[in-house]
């Protein structure tokens, strides 16, 4: 935690992947929100942090509305999800930054959908801006697609999820099981 008070905390992910610090983050900004009625996370130094989206899907099935934006080596990415939305509107501006290798990730949440509706308006209204846009039931369509036909991932990137979730994986066996609730 390199800073934080009661509607603002910034977290730094020190280069590792965000699904070491994303459910962190996404969780910290909800209690945020729920306390105040609005919080903005930082999430400083992660890779992978469009991996983050599923730990805010969880979030905003929770009630609330959330906003996210990130830039890397593509462009600038962002995401907004309604209260209780699993899939969220996505959008890309494509601007390539070839030194971007790892992102900072600001995530914004609120109990009062008003305080995000003028910054998702704003972004409407630059036609000039060439925005690759995935809308939610697209993005629900494409799970559904993935579900049934697999994906494929980079082996690269496979490599470093597999490195960043060894340590907190284990052998799904009867002792593992034990305790951990109805079998």
């Amino acid at each position: 935690m390199v800073f934080e008070n009661d509607d603002i905390a910034v977290l730094d992910a020190g280069g590792a992947d965000v699904c070491e610090h994303g459910s962190l983050a996404a969780y910290l900004m909800h209690s945020k929100a729920n306390k105040s009625g609005f919080a903005i996370i930082e999430l400083a130094n992660c890779r992978y942090p469009g991996l983050i989206l599923r730990s805010l899907s969880m979030v905003a099935q929770l009630g609330v509305y959330i906003s996210a934006y990130r830039k890397d080596q593509v462009g600038s990415h962002g995401a907004s999800f309604e209260s209780g939305a699993t899939f969220p509107p996505y959008w890309r501006l494509d601007n390539a930054d070839d030194r971007k290798e790892i992102s900072t990730v600001t995530i914004i949440c609120t109990n009062q959908p008003a305080l995000l509706a003028d910054a998702v308006t704003r972004q409407v209204e630059q036609p000039e801006l060439q925005r690759f846009e995935i809308s939610a039931a697209q993005l629900a369509a494409n799970y559904n697609q993935a579900l049934e036909q697999g994906i494929e991932v980079d082996p690269g990137q496979w490599d470093a999820l597999n490195a960043a979730a060894w340590p907190i994986l284990v052998r799904s066996d009867t002792q593992s099981r034990s305790g951990a609730g109805p079998m």
